[in-house]
């Protein structure tokens, strides 16, 4: 109960010191992975990330009226 509590704490600290940030956990050979390719592709962790959330099409079907605009 206290660690849920103290996670949260942290939680919300992050959200206000940082809040134009999205924190992302992955495990730590997943993070290294991406890492090796972020450099293979001349580019930032959080750059490859970016590009890869930007340019992706989108799976949501809210509000689809059969037209993507």
């Amino acid at each position: 109960m206290v660690d849920c509590i103290n996670e949260r704490r942290r939680s919300m600290r992050a959200d206000t010191a940082m809040p134009d940030y999205i924190l992302i956990r992955v495990f730590t050979e997943e993070k290294q992975a991406l890492k090796e390719l972020a450099r293979k592709k001349g580019t930032s962790l959080s750059g490859l990330i970016r590009d890869a959330v930007l340019d992706a099409p989108s799976t949501s079907t809210a509000g689809y009226d059969g037209v993507w605009s």
